[in-house]
C-alpha cells in the first residue's frame, strides 16, 4: 500500500489510489509511521477505509480471513471438553486483550479489542459478517496457493485477462498427483 503514500510521502503524487488489503496494514505500517516511529496520516481523514462493495446482496458482505484450526483426533470426554473451550471467547481473552489475535467468535465482547486499530477494525467487521471464509489460495496445497496461483495470477493480470488458458493450465499442472 506505500505506493499510495506518492514518492514523497505526501499523499500529493499517489503512485495508486486504491489498494485491497488486509486489516493488519493500517497506522502502524504507513511509510512515515515505519520510518519515524509517527504518522501525520489519520484514517478517516487523509486514509479512508471502506468495505468491498457486495457482489451479491442476498449474501451480504462476507469476510474473507486467515487462521488457525484445530482437530481433535480422538472422540473422548477430556478431548471434548477442550475443544467446547477453544470454541469460546474465554478461551482466547488474554490473546485479545494483549492484541495478538482476533476472534473469529461473534460472542467476544468489543471492548476486549478496544483501543487497538487492528482489531477493532476486524471484530467490526466480523460482527457484522453473514459468515467468514478463507482465501481460495490459503486453502490450496501451497505449491499452488503460494506458488503458481500467485504468480500465474499476477502475469494474467499484467496480460490484461488475454492469457486465461494458458494461466488456467500452468495452475492445474502444479496440482499434486
Amino acid at each position: 500500500m506505500d505506493p499510495m503514500f506518492g514518492t514523497d510521502g505526501t499523499l500529493t503524487d499517489p503512485q495508486c489510489w486504491m489498494q485491497k488489503q488486509s486489516d493488519w496494514y493500517g497506522p502502524g505500517s504507513f511509510p512515515d509511521q515505519k520510518a519515524t516511529g509517527e504518522s501525520k496520516f489519520v484514517v478517516g481523514e487523509d486514509v479512508g477505509l471502506f468495505y468491498f462493495p457486495e457482489i451479491d446482496p442476498a449474501i451480504g458482505k462476507p469476510v474473507l480471513f486467515a487462521g488457525d484450526a484445530f482437530m481433535a483426533t480422538q472422540d473422548r470426554p477430556e478431548v471434548r471438553a477442550v475443544a467446547q473451550f477453544l470454541a469460546t471467547p474465554s478461551s482466547i481473552e488474554t490473546w485479545v486483550k494483549s492484541g495478538g489475535a482476533i476472534s473469529a467468535n461473534k460472542n467476544t465482547p468489543a471492548e476486549w479489542s478496544a483501543g487497538n486499530y487492528k482489531l477493532e477494525t476486524a471484530a467490526s467487521l466480523i460482527g457484522a459478517a453473514p459468515f467468514l471464509s478463507f482465501d481460495g489460495g490459503d486453502q490450496m496445497p501451497p505449491a499452488v496457493g503460494t506458488g503458481t496461483f500467485w504468480t500465474e495470477s499476477v502475469d494474467w493480470i499484467q496480460n490484461d485477462g488475454k492469457n486465461t488458458e494458458d494461466v488456467l493450465k500452468a495452475i492445474d499442472a502444479t496440482w499434486p498427483k
